[in-house]
C-alpha cells in the first residue's frame, strides 16, 4: 500500500515506481511513468495490486488518469501483467 498523505507527485512517483521496480530507462516524469507502467513486461508476476491511500483525487488527478489508462490497458489488451487499482 502506498500512502499518499502529504505526498506531491513526484514524491508519489517515485514510490511507485520503486514499488513496481520500473526498469535504468525510467525517467521521473509522466510521460515515462505512463510507458512504464502500461508495459511492465520485466515483472514475474501475472497481477498487481496497487492500493493507493489517502490519495487526494484532486490534487493527483494526474496520477489517478495515468493509473486508470493503465488498467484499461491491461483489460483491453489482456496484457500478461494486469492491474488492480484501489483507492483507499
Amino acid at each position: 500500500m502506498i500512502e499518499c498523505n502529504n505526498k506531491d507527485e513526484l514524491e508519489l512517483r517515485k514510490e511507485l515506481s520503486a514499488y513496481l521496480m520500473f526498469p535504468d530507462y525510467y525517467s521521473e516524469n509522466w510521460d515515462s511513468f505512463a510507458e512504464c507502467i502500461s508495459d511492465l513486461n520485466w515483472l514475474e508476476a501475472n497481477e498487481i495490486n496497487i492500493q493507493l491511500k489517502s490519495v487526494d483525487v484532486a490534487s493527483s488527478a494526474i496520477l489517478v488518469k495515468v493509473l486508470l489508462d493503465a488498467y484499461d490497458n491491461s483489460v483491453k489488451h489482456k496484457n500478461a501483467v494486469s492491474i488492480s487499482l484501489q483507492l483507499l
